[in-house]
């Protein structure tokens, strides 16, 4: 780094990240032409280059059997691939089941069932699916019945539950509190 002398860069890309101020500034003073670009390239703790590399492959795999030669051969993921995949997603589980554990458990002010159902989707990076439809009882009563949905088809599949209420909010409120529930059983 230090007596390094190159007149003119445009670019500095950093394998590993600086820990010293003088490192710092030197790869900084590198790309001193105007406009140029100074790049660290650091691996984050929860995604290896193992699991982006099979992730990658993975959806390279499954585009080319959508939209390639059509063979199904390469639609199917290399087996190595999808345990590293798997691996990575059942680490991020582990997380969020905490966030549910620790909802049941009373040990959170976490808010609505709904909330806890987006901080676990947020923390295992799943996406929550809620259908929310309005029905007419024997009377003129109005009721709302939802339908919560969490999938990860890499581990526990998919998870559903319903609740009816009189509002849509609260509708939401009991099927997220059936689905709490049911994902927990799931991470036993």
């Amino acid at each position: 780094e230090e007596g390094m002398d190159i007149p003119s860069a445009n670019a500095v890309v950093r394998y590993n990240a600086m820990h010293t101020a003088v490192s710092l500034v030197q790869g900084r003073g590198r790309a001193r032409e105007a406009g140029s670009d100074f790049v660290v390239m650091a691996q984050r703790a929860d995604r290896d280059v193992a699991t982006l590399e099979a992730a990658e492959r993975a959806q390279a795999n499954y585009i080319q059997g959508q939209f390639g030669s059509g063979a199904a051969a390469a639609a199917q993921p290399n087996a190595a691939d999808v345990a590293v995949l798997k691996d990575a997603q059942r680490q991020r589980n582990v997380v969020g089941f905490e966030v549910l554990r620790a909802f049941a458990d009373k040990k959170t002010a976490q808010g609505s069932p709904v909330a806890v159902i987006h901080a676990f989707c947020q923390k295992a990076r799943l996406s929550p699916n809620f259908e929310v439809a309005a029905s007419t009882n024997y009377g003129s009563n109005l009721t709302f019945r939802c339908t919560a949905t969490v999938s990860s088809p890499l581990t526990f599949g998919r998870v559903a539950a319903d609740g009816t209420a009189a509002t849509k909010q609260a509708a939401k409120d009991a099927a997220c509190a059936v689905l709490v529930r049911e994902l927990l059983a799931k991470s036993v």
